[in-house]
C-alpha cells in the first residue's frame, strides 16, 4: 500500500509526547535506581542521565525504520525533512537536543505547536523537519509518483517521477520532460519536481526560469527553496495553458 500524509494535529502530537514521557520515566528509573542503590553512584550523576536518555531515545528511534518515537508511532505519526532529502542522523540528533532543552520550561517547546498554523514546534523549525500523520489508500496496489503535463494542445502526457526527480524544460541533455526549441515561454531548464518518499509529498522548485513557475493560486514558485504539493495539485509552467498535475498511479 502507498502511504499518504497530512500534517499532524497538535492533539496527536501532545498525546504522543505524553506516551513518550511515561516511557522515558520508566527508562530513567531502570537506569538510575540500580546506579544509585546498588552501585552507589553519586546523586549528582542522576540528573545528568535524564537528558542523555531523552536524546538517545528520540534519536535512535527516529533514525530507525520507524522514523518516529514509540509514542509517535502509536499515534501513527512520523518525522520527515521539509526538503527532498531523508532525515539523517545529524539532523535527528540536533532535533532531539533542541526538543529536550526547549521543553524544559513548562513544555513550551512542545506546546508551541498549539498556536503555530502548521502545528509545528520550535525544534521542528530549528531542524528543518515536520511531523506528519500517515494514512493508507485502500486498494492494496503499489503506487508510483507521476506528473501529467498538459501542453495546451490537448495532448496530455504522463511521466514517472524517479528518485532523482524530473526536470521540465527545453534542454534535451538535462530535461526528462522536453518542450520544443521554439517554445520560448519555457526555459531550457525551467523547473524540477521531486518526491519525498517518506511522506509522499511532491516538491517543486523553479530553476531561475525567464517566465516563471506558478501555483494554482497564482503564487510564484521560488528558485531558492521547494514548494510543496499534494497529489492532485497542479502548477503552471511559463504560461497558463501549460499545466502540470502531480499524482500517484499504478505501476
Amino acid at each position: 500500500m502507498s502511504d499518504y500524509f497530512k500534517k499532524a494535529c497538535a492533539r496527536d502530537r501532545i498525546i504522543a509526547a505524553v506516551i513518550d514521557l511515561f516511557l522515558l520515566c520508566a527508562l530513567d528509573a531502570v537506569i538510575i535506581l540500580p546506579l544509585r542503590f546498588f552501585l552507589n553512584a553519586p546523586l549528582a550523576l542522576c540528573p545528568c542521565i535524564i537528558p542523555v536518555c531523552h536524546i538517545v531515545y528520540c534519536t535512535l528511534f527516529c533514525v530507525s525504520d520507524m522514523c518516529a518515537t514509540p509514542g509517535m508511532f502509536i499515534r501513527n505519526l512520523r518525522i520527515a525533512g521539509r526538503d527532498a532529502e531523508a532525515t539523517g542522523f545529524l539532523k535527528v540528533l540536533f532535533r532531539s537536543v533542541c526538543s529536550f532543552f526547549s521543553c524544559i520550561p513548562l513544555g513550551i517547546g512542545l506546546l508551541s505547536c498549539l498556536w503555530d498554523p502548521e502545528h509545528c514546534t520550535f525544534y521542528d523549525y530549528a531542524s528543518n523537519t515536520f511531523v506528519f500523520a500517515m494514512f493508507e489508500e485502500s486498494g492494496g496496489e503499489e503506487k508510483e509518483a507521476y506528473i501529467v503535463v498538459h501542453d495546451g494542445h490537448g495532448n496530455p502526457k504522463k511521466y514517472l517521477v524517479t528518485s532523482g526527480g524530473i526536470t521540465i524544460g527545453r534542454d534535451p541533455d538535462v530535461c526528462q520532460v522536453l518542450f520544443p526549441p521554439d517554445e520560448l515561454n519555457i526555459s531550457r531548464q525551467h523547473c524540477v519536481v521531486k518526491i519525498n518518499r517518506q511522506t509522499g509529498v511532491f516538491l517543486l522548485k523553479d530553476c531561475d526560469s525567464k517566465c516563471g513557475t506558478f501555483l494554482e493560486n497564482g503564487a510564484n514558485v521560488p528558485s531558492d527553496k521547494y514548494a510543496t504539493l499534494q497529489p492532485g495539485d497542479s502548477f503552471f509552467v511559463g504560461r497558463k495553458d501549460v499545466s502540470v498535475t502531480v499524482m500517484f498511479g499504478n505501476r
